[in-house]
């Protein structure tokens, strides 16, 4: 059999937002203990509680030096992707800023309505994306 194309060994760069919720924490110690990813970033909404908190420490892993944020292009700006487990307006805006600052984007929040999808999928053609919907 032939070889197939060649892997460059590359380490993804990752953000979770929604990062002090249920969801995020599991990312986080998902992210932490898989090769090749690193966790760079952690946002949560402005008013939370834990802002400022080390999202290791939230996330019963120890402390990891990441500080749960608040400002969304601070996250993105360290980040190759960032993984969204938020809110359907907070995605929303997620998706806006993350193709503004040209950094890829995985959503698993629920709820969109119809007129977002059509945003959702509008940011597509011209793009390395691809779309599931459950």
């Amino acid at each position: 059999m032939g070889q197939g194309p060649e892997v460059q060994d590359r380490t993804i760069r990752v953000a979770v937002a929604g990062a002090a919720g249920r969801m995020g924490q599991r990312l986080i110690h998902a992210v932490t203990q898989s090769q090749g990813m690193v966790l760079t970033g952690a946002l949560e909404a402005p008013n939370h509680p834990s802002l400022g908190r080390d999202v290791g420490l939230l996330a019963g892993l120890g402390e990891l030096g990441i500080t749960l944020l608040q400002d969304l292009r601070e996250v993105l700006d360290g980040a190759d992707v960032l993984i969204d487990f938020t809110n359907h307006q907070a995605s929303m805006d997620h998706l806006r800023e993350a193709v503004v600052a040209k950094k890829a984007i995985v959503i698993g929040t629920t709820g969109f309505s119809r007129e977002e999808w059509e945003e959702i999928r509008s940011v597509g053609p011209g793009r390395d994306a691809s779309f599931l919907q459950i």
